[in-house]
């Protein structure tokens, strides 16, 4: 894609990987993907373009600057470093391309600008099987995958194991993260509880769902989800306790990248275009 390097990076850059042992420190299952005679290779050869090892993530750098507090300016600031990946939706939606895999361990700093990185997870929009395995992998990982939406996990499963998934929920056997998810949803006063029960009753029911219009629409709910969430899960300091205007119109888009119904979530485009409208707006 003609100026990728804009909003993305990939495996052309920064791939030489850490040692072996220095990655095992953090990793320990790299054991499982190097067999010890191929540890001299993956040392002289090894490429790697993941997490930390890409450099400083979105998540670390919040966490580092923000943990206690933040005003409007460094929000501000911050909100400027983070337009490449509006950018980077338009980008990926004209050519058909869903990253699939948008959350802050994912995103970079590179020239005072955050872009995407690891698209291991990436595939075109038509290729509905890919996203359907995806769906059931995460399915079966009894875990919210916090940054994708919840349609997302339901559409592709079995009645059985949908069936499943409501009797547990009936017995308020919720999956793990799911606090996270509900403390995000519950800053506009969205009842995932309800809203999960009702969902899997009209899949069970067979009612049409737009499948390529929900695949879509991924990116956007997980880049909208990624800096409330990154607030709440990684420092003591929520920003909506602050009642700045800035602050609270930012958030007026993430909820609308986020709603729970992917036909009322606004398009990449819209959501750049508000974005760069509130960067104007609030410019420092």
């Amino acid at each position: 894609i003609r100026n990728y390097h804009l909003w993305a990076i990939i495996f052309d850059k920064f791939c030489k990987s850490k040692t072996y042992s220095q990655i095992k420190k953090y990793d320990s299952e790299i054991s499982k993907c190097v067999k010890k005679e191929k540890i001299n290779d993956f040392n002289q050869y090894g490429q790697m373009y993941q997490g930390k090892l890409a450099g400083k993530t979105l998540a670390s750098y919040i966490h580092d600057k923000y943990y206690w507090t933040i005003n409007e300016k460094q929000f501000i600031k911050l909100m400027k470093m983070i337009e490449p990946l509006f950018y980077g939706l338009i980008k990926m939606k004209q050519n058909n391309i869903i990253h699939n895999d948008i959350k802050y361990e994912n995103i970079v700093l590179d020239k005072k600008k955050f872009k995407y990185i690891d698209f291991g997870f990436s595939a075109f929009l038509n290729d509905r099987k890919f996203f359907e395995v995806r769906s059931k992998q995460e399915f079966d990982t009894y875990r919210f995958y916090s940054t994708y939406p919840i349609e997302y996990l339901y559409f592709f499963q079995t009645k059985k194991d949908l069936n499943r998934e409501l009797t547990e929920l009936e017995q308020f056997d919720f999956r793990r993260g799911f606090e996270n998810v509900n403390e995000f949803h519950s800053i506009y006063n969205r009842d995932i509880e309800t809203f999960m029960k009702e969902l899997i009753k009209k899949i069970m029911k067979d009612e049409k769902v737009n499948k390529k219009k929900l695949i879509q629409s991924i990116d956007v709910y997980s880049l909208g989800i990624i800096i409330p969430l990154s607030f709440i899960k990684l420092t003591e300091n929520n920003l909506l306790l602050q009642k700045n205007k800035c602050i609270q119109d930012f958030y007026k888009l993430f909820g609308k990248m986020t709603e729970l119904d992917y036909q009322k979530r606004i398009s990449a485009e819209k959501s750049f275009q508000k974005f760069k409208y509130l960067l104007k707006k609030y410019k420092i």
